[in-house]
């Protein structure tokens, strides 16, 4: 099957402010910061529009859209990467960040993505 993804997220991009195109999709990305950066890049094709979750909570680390897949049909999609070194504190942030979207959208599906460097043992 040769067709297009609809969701891509980036991790670890190292995005350094510099502008990326990639044809045919919507691409939105983290502020830029050194070994980390995320970008969420979304199939224009297949959705009708996307727009920033809580932009002003946005990180270096946590980038948040929600994806209209029809008039009345939507859902958001959250790519984070946590850095080991920062672990605790960057998961507690997440959780806070999600937190917020849910009191600000509580019937919103949410999908989180991402790299976590999370030891399960």
């Amino acid at each position: 099957d040769s067709s297009p993804t609809d969701i891509l997220v980036l991790t670890e991009s190292w995005l350094n402010g510099s502008y990326f195109v990639i044809p045919k999709y919507y691409i939105f990305k983290s502020p830029p910061a050194k070994h980390q950066g995320i970008a969420i890049c979304l199939n224009s094709q297949r959705f009708n529009s996307v727009a920033p979750l809580i932009q002003s909570l946005h990180t270096p680390f946590i980038v948040a859209v929600q994806v209209y897949i029809s008039e009345k049909i939507s859902m958001g999609i959250i790519g984070a990467y946590i850095q080991p070194s920062e672990q605790k504190s960057s998961l507690e942030y997440l959780v806070l960040f999600v937190n917020e979207i849910k009191k600000q959208k509580p019937f919103l599906q949410l999908t989180l993505l991402g790299d976590f460097n999370i030891e399960i043992s």
